[in-house]
């Protein structure tokens, strides 16, 4: 906030909306905190996906098209003799 502490805590005592908001947020960072530490004492273990869209050259994405259906259509033609 790029204001000193001192400045913090005058504030707080005057706003009471700024006190409430400061302790809104050590509840979340705390139960935060505390869920990481029930998870890590059971051993919790998870696996994370995560997607990434990226920009692709109109190319690639036609020639791998093309691929994909190549291959469909062989599977077909080998189904359907």
């Amino acid at each position: 906030m790029c204001i000193a502490y001192s400045t913090l805590k005058v504030w707080k005592e005057k706003y009471s909306a700024i006190s409430a908001a400061l302790k809104r947020g050590k509840e979340v960072v705390g139960r935060g905190v505390e869920n990481a530490l029930f998870k890590r004492a059971f051993d919790f273990e998870y696996t994370e996906q995560t997607v990434k869209v990226v920009d692709r050259d109109k190319d690639v994405i036609e020639s791998e098209q093309r691929e994909f259906e190549n291959r469909y259509s062989m599977r077909v033609l080998v189904y359907l003799v």
